[in-house]
């Protein structure tokens, strides 16, 4: 009896330590996150469609992106706390490939094909020539991107 309740001490402390590690990480729910809400602006009006990236640096850097509405209001939920470079994507739209008539009929366009081209720059669209950048902080927060 005495080698079954040492080897159970050890199993107590293992499982002791595990549960409080999950709960340790359940309770902190992870990094702390901002939620970032706008407008985007180019040329002194709301820009009427595209994408909001934020991307954090450092190690484990992610991007995390925001469909920006036609009135240029945009919101990206959990982006990491701390610096990050910001990128704005307009919208290209592609044109459908020709179809002969006999299979147009009750052909639906997918939603895509109904949205109107956004122009944006393409230096706004790559992180590191953009030079738009935004200190992250916890929580909710307003943060309306000017492109020139």
């Amino acid at each position: 009896m005495g080698l079954a309740t040492r080897s159970a001490g050890p199993a107590r402390v293992c499982a002791l330590i595990l549960l409080l590690g999950a709960l340790a990480v359940a309770g902190c729910g992870g990094p702390p996150t901002g939620d970032i809400s706008g407008k985007v602006i180019y040329q002194g009006k709301a820009l009427p469609g595209g994408y909001v990236n934020f991307t954090t640096e450092g190690p484990g850097g992610r991007t995390v992106s925001g469909e920006v509405g036609k009135d240029g209001s945009y919101s990206v939920q959990k982006v990491p706390v701390g610096e990050a470079k910001v990128t704005v994507q307009g919208i290209q739209v592609l044109p459908m490939p020709a179809m002969p008539p006999s299979m147009k009929k009750g052909v639906v366009p997918p939603p895509e094909a109904k949205r109107e081209p956004v122009y944006v720059p393409p230096k706004y669209g790559n992180a590191d020539k953009s030079g738009l950048t935004y200190t992250v902080k916890n929580g909710p927060q307003t943060y309306d991107v000017e492109l020139k």
